[in-house]
């Protein structure tokens, strides 16, 4: 028990080195990054009221609102310690936190400290997992909830004691304002305790009939549908190949999980539970990616150790004897020996514990990419020369880096972000139309259609870059016609980026 405690105090302190690689130029690690800090230090620099006071915002019930305790708890911290290092710091801590719950949660499904350390290398080693865990995003706090959640929750099923209940009830409201997976808890709390009640169904199936028809009804009741709705609206769809699960799972954890699936599914009903999570997460995460990472790599990761454990290196020996019985002729004893020697097992075992931590560091350099702000003297003329409620029109996803380094506004990112944080959260298809907008202004010949919308969104600015106006889109539409249309007045101009004043009334 000594040593599994050592192991897990190195794991953790790795853990947490390996959550700042992400940050090793000192610069945010991804796009979303720069809106989080943003918003973080607007609520440090003018107070906790500029928080929206729309109830379904804050607890994350519309599609695009955003719950704001993840942003308060960072603004508190960085007045203590008014530093950028907060923002590499604090998402490490909270990985790591992450990490040292999963043991408690592993420990309480496979009730051995050996099995549920591996699992914890699994979990915390999955390339997902650790993009989830190194960032400056709520994800990652919801991430501390998520797994504490579960762990009450199968510490309930476990013992029938509702003071577990009690306290995953009084957790959950503050999961809620914190960050949207709740509903992934709610889903896999409803599947896990399903699985729970079959023999009561079976007895009171009209019961449960009876239950599916009054959620029926229930689902077509316009505040219930709208709010469904607007989830799968705002829910990101893209299609992902059998290698993009390799990629973000992890190929041991992968592997190794799908392989203890039968003898999951014929176990006791907590196992059976994690079967159908990890199922049911992996399926879904083929229509939109959210489900997969990370949340399907938890059950995963669990499955793989056990089976790891309790049926890989206990037959190691017989599947050796299977591959090299047939080898014959001059050197094949020779060759038996090697392959069943200690020694070969020790290296195979080794090998597959050594390739996920390998795969979860290559991971956290190769696949966090920071974005690269090319023109630090365009953003410092905006901060100098634009008034703070300028709003700017510009490409959505420069939008993040333009907002997170000169606290201005865009279109796009302040319709699915700031509204819903800071005002009222827009209706999906609102936010739809705001993207379309955009697309429209920089697309369209039609200069009259451009200047309408522009007004429309109160533009006062452009911003462009060089890579803007390489998109084929953009370099045909507005791009074309701006520096010489007397509707924009050229302000900023470097070889790289370009910005405009818009001008709706210009003198004859």
């Amino acid at each position: 028990m000594k040593k599994e405690k050592i192991y897990l105090i190195l794991l953790l302190m790795i853990s947490f080195i390996i959550r700042l690689i992400p940050h090793r130029t000192l610069l945010l690690a991804v796009y979303d990054e720069y809106l989080h800090r943003d918003i973080t230090l607007r609520i440090a620099n003018e107070g906790i009221g500029v928080i929206s006071k729309d109830i379904g915002s804050l607890l994350g019930l519309k599609a695009y609102s955003y719950p704001p305790l993840f942003h308060i708890v960072g603004a508190l911290v960085y007045k203590l310690f008014p530093s950028d290092y907060v923002f590499f710091i604090l998402p490490a801590i909270y990985g790591t936190i992450s990490v040292g719950l999963f043991y408690l949660l592993s420990r309480e499904v496979l009730g051995e400290s050996k099995k549920a350390l591996l699992a914890t290398a699994f979990l915390s080693f999955a390339p997902n997992f650790v993009y989830r865990t190194s960032l400056y995003i709520p994800e990652n706090l919801g991430l501390v909830f998520f797994i504490t959640e579960m762990m009450l929750l199968v510490r309930f099923l476990k013992s029938w004691n509702y003071k577990h209940l009690l306290g995953m009830m009084a957790l959950l409201p503050v999961y809620m304002i914190t960050h949207r997976g709740w509903v992934f808890f709610v889903t896999v709390a409803t599947v896990m305790l399903f699985i729970h009640l079959i023999p009561w169904i079976k007895k009171n199936l009209h019961y449960f009939v009876l239950a599916v028809l009054m959620g029926v009804i229930l689902y077509f009741i316009p505040p219930i549908n709208h709010f469904i709705a607007g989830l799968l609206l705002r829910m990101p769809k893209k299609e992902v190949t059998a290698l993009g699960y390799l990629k973000w799972i992890g190929v041991v954890q992968l592997i190794f999980g799908i392989l203890a699936t039968k003898k999951y599914l014929k176990s006791d009903p907590i196992r059976q539970g994690i079967a159908l999570w990890a199922w049911t997460f992996m399926i879904a995460g083929a229509m939109a990616f959210r489900f997969r990472d990370p949340y399907a790599s938890l059950p995963l990761s669990i499955m793989a150790a056990e089976f790891f454990y309790d049926d890989f290196l206990p037959n190691l020996n017989t599947w050796l004897n299977s591959i090299i019985k047939d080898a014959r002729g001059k050197g094949a004893e020779l060759f038996r020996r090697i392959v069943l020697s200690k020694k070969t097992r020790a290296i195979i075992v080794a090998a597959l514990i050594l390739v996920p931590i390998a795969q979860g560091t290559y991971s956290s350099y190769k696949y966090i990419i920071p974005p690269t702000v090319k023109d630090r003297e365009a953003f410092e003329w905006i901060r100098e020369n634009t008034p703070p409620d300028a709003v700017f029109l510009t490409w959505w996803d420069v939008g993040y880096l333009l907002i997170g380094n000169t606290h201005r506004r865009d279109i796009v990112m302040w319709k699915k972000v700031y509204q819903g944080f800071f005002e009222k959260a827009p209706d999906p298809r609102e936010a739809i139309q705001a993207y379309n907008d955009v697309v429209t202004m920089f697309g369209t010949v039609q200069k009259e259609r451009v200047y309408k919308l522009m007004g429309k969104y109160n533009v006062t600015y452009v911003y462009s870059d060089r890579r803007m106006r390489g998109l084929g889109l953009i370099k045909y539409g507005l791009m074309e016609y701006i520096a010489y249309d007397t509707h924009f007045k050229t302000l900023f101009v470097n070889g790289n980026s370009e910005i405009y004043k818009f001008v709706p009334n210009p003198p004859l």
